[in-house]
């Protein structure tokens, strides 16, 4: 695939998902994160979320090993919701 879009509509097909858009699953996965009760900071960053008015992210700059300790929570979290 050359084209993101060609390969959002590949997947859609073959899942059979009528009406599936990039932003769903923005908010599927933050949703998981909330209901994982990973920290805010953590979320807005892994969701790569910025607010120039916020200063206080700054502050809370997430490590590597936390993001995949949080990206493995939500693996988990969707292969056992299948």
């Amino acid at each position: 695939y050359t084209d993101t879009k060609e390969l959002f509509r590949s997947i859609q097909e073959d899942a059979s998902i009528a009406h599936l858009r990039p932003h769903d699953l923005r908010r599927t996965f933050g949703r998981a994160l909330d209901e994982l009760n990973i920290p805010y900071y953590s979320s807005k960053q892994m969701l790569n979320h910025v607010d120039s008015g916020d200063v206080t992210g700054r502050y809370s700059e997430l490590e590597k090993d936390k993001h995949l300790e949080y990206l493995q929570k939500v693996e988990e979290y969707f292969l056992a919701t299948q």
